[in-house]
C-alpha cells in the first residue's frame, strides 16, 4: 500500500480501505477493485470476464480483484473492499449455487426415496416366488439400472455357473448355485 508519504508498505488485505492507493507489480493479483490512479500494465481478466487475453490498463481503467497483473506497474486507488468485490462476490454465488438444489435434483430425491426401496422389495418378492436368482437380478438391474451400472464391475462370475451355448439342447436356464468363488473372465471360451 502507498504510504502518504510517498514509501510502500505491505499491509494485511483487511486492513485496506476504500480510497487507499495500492501498489500492484508484475505477477501480483490485485487485491481490490478500483480505479487505475498512476501506471500502465496488462491485467488478466479470464477469472473475472472471461477474457482470454491480457487487457490493457492505463490511468481512469477500472480493475477487479482477483486477477493479475501480467506486465507493467499500477497505483490502483480502492473503491470496493473486501466482501463487496467483484470476485468476493463471484465466489459467494458460486457457494450459493453448491448449496442449493435444482427443483428436477429435489424431485429425484424424493422420487428416489421410495423407488429404490420398492425395487429392492420387488426383487426380494421375485426371488423367494420363483427361486431364481437370475430372475431376481434381472429385476434389480431393469429398475436400478443407473446404480447397477457402476455396481456391475464389483460383480463376479460365479465359478459353478455354466454359459449356455447355441448348440445347447437343454431348455432350463442355468442355475447360479454357488457364489464364493470367481474366475478370471478370460478363463471363459466362446460356444463352438
Amino acid at each position: 500500500m502507498l504510504q502518504p508519504d510517498g514509501s510502500t508498505a505491505d499491509v494485511d488485505i483487511d486492513d485496506v480501505e476504500v480510497g487507499d492507493v495500492v501498489v500492484v507489480r508484475p505477477g501480483d493479483a490485485i487485491p481490490v477493485d478500483g480505479v487505475v490512479a498512476t501506471g500502465t500494465g496488462y491485467a488478466d481478466e479470464a477469472a473475472i470476464t472471461g477474457e482470454s487475453r491480457a487487457v490493457s490498463k492505463e490511468a481512469d481503467t477500472p480493475v477487479y480483484s482477483g486477477t493479475i497483473l501480467s506486465d507493467g506497474y499500477l497505483q490502483i486507488r480502492a473503491t470496493k473492499v473486501g466482501d463487496d468485490t467483484t470476485f468476493a462476490k463471484i465466489v459467494e454465488l458460486v457457494e450459493d449455487a453448491q448449496d442449493t438444489k435444482s427443483h428436477a435434483e429435489k424431485f429425484i430425491d424424493r422420487f428416489a426415496q421410495y423407488y429404490t426401496p420398492a425395487v429392492l422389495v420387488i426383487a426380494a418378492v421375485v426371488l423367494l416366488a420363483s427361486r431364481d436368482l437370475r430372475l431376481a437380478i434381472t429385476v434389480l438391474v431393469l429398475g436400478c439400472l443407473a446404480r447397477w451400472s457402476s455396481v456391475r464391475r464389483c460383480l463376479t462370475w460365479p465359478a459353478s455357473a455354466t454359459v449356455p451355448s447355441a448348440a445347447s439342447s437343454s431348455k432350463a436356464a442355468p442355475r447360479w448355485t454357488a457364489w464364493p468363488r470367481s474366475i478370471p473372465l478370460s478363463s471363459i471360451k466362446p460356444a463352438p
